[in-house]
């Protein structure tokens, strides 16, 4: 029992040493000397827990989104725009999470767009959460016209573009990232404009946005095809009032 405690947390040492690791230094510049300096355990441990360098890289990788994963799952049913923000706010607050990400843009850097390690369990995790928007679609709470592929590439880019180019937001507003008042900004500004995304896919604002659109089309009409149709328009009417008059 004692040698399993001390197995678990010597493996936890490891786990925490390589996420430091790997996000600093990309898989390729990692080393698991460096790794064992961090967790101060024998390097040789780290082959016996992980099996391999990349064998520890996946596991990192795997217990991350296992955690993100189970969170999504918690806010099922939740509106798009507090997830928005939600997501923007748990990077923010959460070392792990933005170690991870500085991990993926390691790989980008590296050239790796393909043959991901742990590809397949990436994909189910994004597949997870795009399957999440597909449903807010079916529930009439997000524009039916927009991908909920393209929807949710772009509200991954606007939870995390801040935080993974902070000289940008610098740039821009004169105010660092990881100043309370930017992100209390941008966290307002994530959940107005998500209400906005999801109003715009409302049942009102479609029957709303047909309308207007019928509305342009007579107007974009040949004047002669205008006056025939708002002629038609006149005479379904008449029609319906002898109608209306007939049945009295």
């Amino acid at each position: 029992m004692g040698k399993e405690r001390d197995l678990s947390r010597s493996r936890e040492r490891i786990f925490d040493a390589a996420l430091q690791e790997f996000s600093a230094r990309g898989f390729a510049g990692a080393r698991t000397s460096a790794i064992a300096r961090r967790a101060a355990i024998n390097e040789q441990m780290i082959f016996h827990c992980f099996g391999s360098k990349e064998g520890l890289y996946r596991e990192v990788l795997h217990r991350e989104m296992a955690r993100i994963s189970t969170l999504l799952e918690s806010r099922e049913g939740a509106d798009f725009a507090s997830n928005l923000a939600f997501g923007y706010e748990a990077i923010c607050s959460n070392p792990a999470q933005l170690s991870q990400l500085r991990m993926w843009q390691w790989e980008a850097l590296e050239g790796k767009s393909s043959d991901l390690m742990a590809e397949r369990e990436r994909r189910a995790f994004l597949q997870a959460e795009a399957a999440q928007l597909r449903r807010a679609k079916l529930r009439g709470e997000l524009p039916q016209d927009l991908s909920e592929e393209m929807i949710l590439l772009a509200s991954i880019g606007l939870r995390v573009v801040p935080v993974v180019l902070p000289q940008l937001a610098r740039l821009i507003t004169g105010l660092s990232e990881d100043n309370p008042r930017f992100r209390r900004r941008w966290s307002k500004f994530l959940k107005t404009l998500g209400e906005r995304i999801a109003t715009s896919g409302s049942p009102a604002n479609e029957s709303e946005k047909r309308s207007v659109g019928s509305s342009t089309a007579v107007r974009g009409l040949h004047p002669k095809d205008k006056a025939r149709s708002n002629s038609y328009g006149k005479q379904k009417l008449l029609t319906h009032r002898v109608v209306d008059t007939r049945a009295r």
